[in-house]
């Protein structure tokens, strides 16, 4: 039995948002222990450091930890759960187990130059990492990995991702799927949505991530940076081999540009030349029909080789 109190009301409030709606055919246990996560972290975002809640606990604080502890307080309010054997302990143990299974999908976001990451610290870790979430049921991963993103840093990196660019990172029988979000302006606002839950935001020089000196801070993250890397390499070649195809282009129509003026320009010439020597043979003509006589002197528009 737990010795953390919560009032009734809250309890309900609990059970009617997340619990008690549940379709019978959802009831399985793995299923039901997401509504209580849910619960639980709605607990803690908006109840758990209420004056109130602090009065009957002694100042006592709800964390992450607790998990178990708060299973065992909703078990009792809730009907179709009470003759679950299970502990709060065994359940929470249990549901942990299984979300190791399901991937998780996030994003790595980078500046403009390429030169620093993104990162966020969780309220329970003393690590930094990328943001990221278990995906939701009927989801795609790219939309799991957008609105875990979302909620983490309230920034929506949906417009920046690469496509088709997916990094795949093995962590504590955890599988992590991240896609890069690229060239996001640093002097973007970010702040988690999801209270209580996102320490830190800020964004750190890959060099940093990679000194040895700061190995215990980044550590979740620092095996991912040579892949990161090879990404952000492609990424530039890539961009100079566009470039460089549109320079070739603007060179090209600047050139058919010029040459097309040039041609103009001597065929102007040409006829202006042309008349001028037609009018003077005329005038130095005595003939009565000077043109019957006239003589093109080709030797003005003779090209010396």
């Amino acid at each position: 039995m737990s010795s953390y109190n919560i009032p009734n009301y809250i309890i309900q409030d609990l059970l009617c948002r997340f619990i008690i709606n549940v379709p019978e055919c959802e009831r399985q246990l793995q299923r039901i222990a997401f509504k209580l996560q849910d619960a639980f972290w709605h607990y803690i975002d908006f109840y758990a450091k209420k004056k109130e809640i602090l009065q009957i606990n002694n100042n006592r604080i709800l964390t992450h930890d607790d998990f178990d502890e708060f299973i065992d307080i909703i078990k009792v309010a809730t009907p179709f759960l009470r003759h679950i054997p299970d502990t709060g302990k065994d359940i929470k143990k249990e549901f942990y187990e299984y979300k190791k299974k399901i991937p998780r999908y996030g994003c790595i976001i980078i500046n403009q130059d390429r030169t620093k990451l993104l990162l966020i610290k969780n309220a329970f870790s003393k690590k930094y990492s990328f943001p990221k979430g278990q995906i939701n049921y009927n989801e795609t991963p790219l939309d799991c990995a957008i609105r875990e993103t979302v909620e983490e840093i309230g920034f929506n990196v949906a417009k920046y991702i690469i496509p088709d660019v997916c990094l795949l990172h093995e962590q504590r029988q955890n599988t992590h799927c991240y896609y890069i979000a690229d060239k996001v302006n640093e002097n973007e606002i970010f702040k988690a949505i999801a209270r209580n839950e996102i320490e830190d935001i800020k964004w750190v020089e890959v060099s940093a991530i990679r000194s040895k000196k700061n190995i215990k801070e980044f550590s979740n993250i620092v095996e991912l940076i040579d892949s990161i890397q090879v990404v952000i390499n492609r990424k530039e070649e890539d961009e100079l081999k566009k470039q460089q195809k549109k320079n070739q282009i603007d060179f090209e129509q600047k050139l058919k540009q010029i040459s097309n003026q040039f041609i103009e320009f001597c065929q102007d010439e040409y006829m202006m030349l042309t008349e001028e020597h037609i009018f003077q043979n005329v005038s130095n003509s005595s003939d009565s029909n000077p043109f019957l006589n006239f003589k093109f002197d080709q030797s003005r528009f003779t090209h010396n080789q």
